[in-house]
């Protein structure tokens, strides 16, 4: 009966220890998440700036047609 709960309190410390390395998985994949979020919010500020340069254009040739 002893060798039984030995058994199960060394079981049940393999299974803290898996939850902890899933928590840490988590934590990772939220990092990475948030780099693919910076990655986005980059490419948004550069569509910004073309939209910029387009429209500078347009009223440039605008003013110079007329």
């Amino acid at each position: 009966m002893m060798s039984l709960t030995l058994s199960f309190l060394k079981a049940s410390r393999g299974l803290g220890k898996l939850s902890a390395v899933s928590g840490q998985r988590s934590a990772v994949s939220g990092q990475r998440s948030a780099v693919s979020g910076q990655r986005s919010v980059v490419s948004g500020q550069l569509s910004v700036t073309q939209i910029k340069k387009t429209v500078t254009c347009f009223i440039i040739k605008l003013i110079a047609d007329n």
